[in-house]
């Protein structure tokens, strides 16, 4: 705010001694400041510093994906070059470089839009290239298979939890079925995450379908406070689309139940009402629904699906438990 440095005793400030040493003149400065943070941080000073408001007026968002296009990719290109760079590392190959941007767009969960999160890939550019050292040191480049390999060994330490579940439903502990029908019941899709590092976990959901007096829905996750304010909504979206839907009125009501079995941790998300829709409708039509198929969606009250998030997690996660079960080819 003064544009100068000025070299003060601290104690003397601070009020801790009364010795007077010499002060040398103020320093001019003058400097531009940017910091570098989360967003939450800036809300929370700019809400209680009087100061960080006049210093810090002006808020520039960094965005979290790049479009790919030919130029990005050159731009791409040129990051992992300039990381080859600043470490002495081997140079890569085209395809090598293609994996990294195949890697940059699984990230961002779009096949035309690169992340950037260039911390991560950096660490993938490293451990691909110690990769590639230890097989051989006389091959002057690191190839596709080696940053393949760095992938997998970066997923691999975060793996602890999904192997976990995986063992699970190998053993039968966690139960869930992909064969065969069933009323009422269906395998939806979820997606956790741990660190850095998401994955995949389907969950079999049903259904019970009874008469009552009043009307409604129960969902066992949102009455347990098993589940966050998004799913919540959701369910009461479920609602009121079937009231809309099948105009139900007093003379015609139903009471139903759903539940995420086995799940005992908190669920978000609106990613599963299309299957609870299902399975409601199934239970009420005696109708069966195919096992071999996982379902995942978000609904509106018309009646329309949504986009939603974590496909390639979901669809991951739903295959690796079809081969862990046995895959028949008619899976999907």
């Amino acid at each position: 705010m003064n544009k100068e440095i000025k070299i003060e005793n601290l104690e003397g400030k601070m009020g801790l001694s009364v010795v007077h040493t010499l002060e040398p003149d103020p320093i001019p400065l003058n400097i531009k400041v940017i910091m570098i943070g989360e967003e939450w941080m800036y809300e929370i000073l700019y809400a209680y510093d009087p100061d960080f408001k006049k210093l810090f007026n002006i808020k520039v968002p960094f965005d979290t994906e790049i479009e790919l296009n030919k130029e990005n990719a050159q731009y791409f290109a040129k990051f992992v070059k300039n990381i080859i760079k600043e470490n002495d590392l081997k140079d890569f190959t085209k395809k090598a470089v293609e994996e990294l941007i195949k890697y940059s767009c699984r990230l961002n969960g779009k096949n035309d839009r690169l992340s950037a999160k260039f911390g991560l890939l950096k660490n993938i550019i490293l451990e691909a290239n110690y990769i590639s050292d230890r097989y051989s040191d006389t091959i002057p480049y690191v190839d596709q298979n080696a940053v393949k390999e760095a992938i997998s060994k970066h997923e691999n330490m975060f793996s602890l939890y999904r192997d976990k579940i995986m063992d699970s439903i190998k053993e039968g502990q966690l139960i869930l079925e992909t064969k065969g029908k069933k009323i009422g019941q269906i395998n939806g899709l979820t997606v956790m995450e741990i660190d850095s590092y998401s994955f995949g976990v389907p969950v079999k959901i049903t259904a019970k379908v009874y008469s009552a007096k009043q009307a409604g829905l129960l969902d066992i996750q949102r009455d347990a406070d098993l589940s966050g304010k998004i799913h919540r909504k959701s369910t009461y979206i479920i609602e009121n689309y079937f009231y809309s839907k099948y105009h139900l009125d007093e003379h015609m009501v139903f009471s139903a139940s759903i539940s995420f079995e086995q799940v005992y941790s908190m669920l978000e998300g609106d990613s599963a009402s299309l299957a609870e829709i299902l399975i409601l409708i199934s239970s009420i039509s005696n109708v069966p629904i195919k096992q071999n198929i996982a379902v995942t969606g978000s609904i509106d009250q018309n009646g329309n699906i949504q986009p939603v998030g974590g496909i390639i997690e979901k669809v991951e996660g739903f295959y690796n438990v079809c081969k862990i079960q046995g895959l028949t080819g008619e899976q999907g």
